[in-house]
C-alpha cells in the first residue's frame, strides 16, 4: 500500500471516527440487486452513518438519500476499500433527494459515508442503493444494429 493510500485511509477513519453517533451499516444488496436502510434520529446534532457494500460483479450503482425532519446540512460520498473517494458528494435531484446516479464499480468493497446536521430533535432519512448490470459491448451493437434496420425499411416504406 502506497503512503498515500494509507495517510488517505487514516484521514477517512478519523473523520468517520469524529461524529458522536456515527453508525456503521451493512448493505444486504438482495440478489446483487437493492437495499434500503431506514435510520431514527431522535437528538439534535451533527452525524455520520458508514453503509458497507460488496459488488460481487461490475456494476451501476444508485444511491438515493431521502429525510424526514429538519437538516442544516446533508450529504453523501462514496468510497473503495482503501479508502479513496470516488463520488465526493452527492448532487439534488428533481425530486430534492440528494442521488449518486450511474455510478460504474468494479467488483469489490465499498463505503457510502452519510453526513449531516439535525436541527429538530426528531429525524431520520432511508438510503437506498440500487445495483444494475453493465451492458455488455455486444448487447450495444446489436440494439444499434436493430435500430438501424428499422430506421432503413421506415425510410424505404417512406420513399416508395
Amino acid at each position: 500500500m502506497t503512503l498515500l493510500k494509507k495517510m488517505m485511509l487514516a484521514v477517512s477513519l478519523l473523520v468517520a471516527s469524529s461524529f458522536a453517533s456515527a453508525a456503521v451499516y451493512n448493505l444486504n444488496l438482495i440478489d446483487n440487486t437493492v437495499d434500503t436502510q431506514l435510520v431514527g434520529m431522535g437528538t439534535a446534532g451533527s452525524f455520520g452513518d458508514l453503509f458497507n457494500f460488496t459488488l460481487e460483479d461490475d456494476l451501476i450503482v444508485d444511491q438515493v438519500l431521502d429525510t424526514l425532519g429538519s437538516f442544516s446540512f446533508l450529504g453523501f460520498s462514496v468510497y473503495d476499500s482503501v479508502g479513496a473517494t470516488l463520488i465526493d458528494s452527492a448532487a439534488v435531484g428533481f425530486d430534492g433527494k440528494l442521488r449518486i446516479e450511474n455510478l460504474f464499480l468494479a467488483a469489490g468493497d465499498y463505503t457510502s459515508y452519510v453526513t449531516g446536521v439535525l436541527d429538530s430533535s426528531f429525524g431520520g432519512y432511508s438510503f437506498t442503493t440500487a445495483v444494475s448490470p453493465v451492458p455488455e459491448a455486444s448487447t450495444l451493437a446489436m440494439l444499434l444494429g436493430g435500430l438501424g434496420l428499422v430506421g432503413f425499411m421506415a425510410r424505404r416504406r417512406k420513399v416508395a
